[in-house]
């Protein structure tokens, strides 16, 4: 491949990549912070840019239900990014109990 060929090839990606943006199946690092900060999730700087990731990569792609084979209805990648900062939010909530309640069993502390 040319030097011309190969970098027409880059900017044809790179518009692709623009034009997801621009129709919300791409996010960035920020708006995935952002989702995870109103779910009220903790998330650190490197599990977000794995989930951003797995959020981008996920996005758009058909997906079929696991006995009926059905089609699933497609996520965005914001849809994705909701969907696992609400997960690991309720896990965050359960993990958060389960230590106030070993707290209280063990110290008798409220």
């Amino acid at each position: 491949m040319s030097y011309r060929q190969n970098l027409q090839s880059q900017i044809c990606n790179t518009q692709e990549l623009i034009e997801k943006c621009q129709r919300g199946s791409q996010i960035t690092l920020a708006q995935l912070q952002d989702i995870y900060e109103q779910c009220g999730a903790y998330i650190s700087d490197r599990d977000a840019i794995d989930v951003l990731s797995q959020c981008n990569e996920q996005a758009d792609k058909v997906y079929y239900h696991h006995t009926t084979g059905a089609p699933l209805p497609t996520r965005t990648a914001t849809e994705w990014a909701k969907y696992f900062a609400e997960g690991e939010a309720d896990q965050q909530r359960c993990e958060a109990l389960e230590a106030a309640q070993f707290h209280h069993d063990a110290y008798g502390d409220d």
